[in-house]
């Protein structure tokens, strides 16, 4: 079945206007006909199968024109929603970029205070090592403290 659709799609559009079109006034024609054909000597026998060929023919080129303007508002739809989907790729991808740059200069902050904080340690906490030994005063320092509070402390902006 995905085939024949398949093979539709190869054919215009305006074809299948164009052949709804016919059938509907192919039918519409045959309808007047077969109301006409009484009045010819010898073709009232045909009257009944043209005038039902004639219905089904309108019915079925109305049918197919239906479906077409059904078919042309789907399109519509479906271009219209196609923009919006571009607008807000657009949009997106803008917020992405903003997103992106908070979190580098966020991470950029990070690892300078890390780097801020390390030196800190290296420099200051040193000097208590010989407190910490065996026999020595277990008593915390306050550039520990400080060091602690400011390694913990979230960006600020």
């Amino acid at each position: 079945m995905l085939q024949l659709a398949w093979i539709f799609s190869l054919i215009p559009d305006f074809v299948f206007v164009l052949i709804a079109w016919a059938a509907a006034a192919g039918g519409f024609g045959l309808f007047l006909a077969s109301k006409a054909v009484r009045w010819i000597p010898g073709m009232a026998l045909y009257k009944t199968p043209a005038e039902l060929a004639g219905v089904v023919l309108l019915v079925i080129g109305s049918w197919m024109l239906g479906g077409q303007a059904a078919d042309g508002r789907w399109q519509a739809k479906v271009a219209e929603v196609e923009a919006k989907l571009k607008i807000a790729e657009e949009r997106s991808t803008q917020a992405n970029t903003e997103i992106e740059t908070k979190t580098r200069e966020t991470i950029k902050y990070i690892r300078g205070r890390t780097e801020i904080v390390r030196q800190y340690v290296d420099r200051e906490i040193v000097k208590y090592d010989t407190k910490f030994m065996p026999g020595g005063i277990c008593e915390i320092p306050q550039e520990f403290v400080k060091a602690h509070n400011d390694a913990a402390e979230g960006p600020k902006k």
